[in-house]
């Protein structure tokens, strides 16, 4: 598996990519050269100095340390999410694809009606229901990932299930709950693992698409999204206020998507 990435370049890029952004939401704190949340109405929209790197955005914040500070934000909403789809996702697709029958018709019915929904518009919907905020916001992406992670468990699941060694362990009498959580899911960690990664980008663009739109963080929270809303007005005067947002928010999701190709390609026994 290892070789199989490390001779991957795009996946070696991408990886790269996603330390280096994990790198910095951890040492934010450290690298920040203001307060992101320090208003100076006296230098708004000010151009890149030795006081501000990259300027100041419209309401004089320095735009360097509100990207880094969002970098950690961005993760942390996203881990986040990635855990609610992972483990819900996870449990519905487990026993909808070991207990079969009319179990498994209708949770797969429920999930098929969700998937029927773009990400966005199932987000927004969970995040009216909730309110808007950002638990309404992680909440409602988090929920909006579950059809995709429960589709692919359950498949694996319908598939290991049939194999001799798991019809050894139900001939030896041991419980099915046993068996499910010892001898199936184990086996399917590696397709979780890739959705996880690929649902990372998608989730840090969700999150900036419902921020955006004002749905997400609270106002004055340094994240990606909500700074390229505040700075709409100012993108043909100002166009480095939207530019470093948006490059964040791109190339964060690029290297995401690239190391959950490249993981998906390395776990592919096919290739072996």
């Amino acid at each position: 598996m290892f070789k199989n990435i490390i001779h991957n370049k795009m996946t070696v890029v991408g990886f790269s990519i996603v330390i280096v952004i994990v790198a910095i939401g951890i040492l934010s704190p450290f690298i920040i050269t203001a307060d992101p949340m320090e208003m100076d109405l006296y230098n708004v929209a000010a151009p890149a100095s030795d006081e501000h790197i990259w300027g100041t955005d419209e309401l004089g914040r320095d735009i360097f340390s509100r990207v880094i500070s969002g970098a950690r934000t961005s993760l942390v909403i996203a881990i986040v999410v990635v855990g609610i789809g992972t483990v819900l996702g996870t449990l519905i697709g487990a026993v909808s694809g070991y207990l079969g029958g009319l179990t498994d018709s209708l949770l797969m019915k429920v999930m098929d009606i969700l998937m029927a929904f773009p990400t966005i518009l199932l987000a927004l919907f969970f995040v009216t229901i909730f309110d808007p905020g950002l638990y309404s916001a992680i909440i409602g992406v988090g929920l909006s990932s579950v059809p995709r992670f429960a589709r692919l468990v359950r498949g694996s699941v319908m598939s290991i299930k049939e194999k001799e060694y798991v019809e050894a362990q139900r001939s030896a009498g041991e419980r099915k709950i046993s068996i499910l959580f010892r001898h199936i899911l184990p086996n399917c960690i590696g397709p979780i693992i890739v959705q996880a990664t690929l649902t990372m980008g998608n989730s840090i663009i969700t999150v900036a698409g419902l921020g955006f739109l004002g749905l997400g963080v609270d106002p004055g929270v340094p994240e990606w999204g909500a700074m390229l809303s505040d700075a709409r007005s100012y993108l043909a005067s100002k166009p480095a206020i939207c530019i470093y947002p948006g490059a964040a928010i791109a190339l964060a999701v690029l290297g995401f998507n690239l190391l959950g190709d490249g993981l998906r390609d390395a776990l592919d026994v096919r290739q072996e």
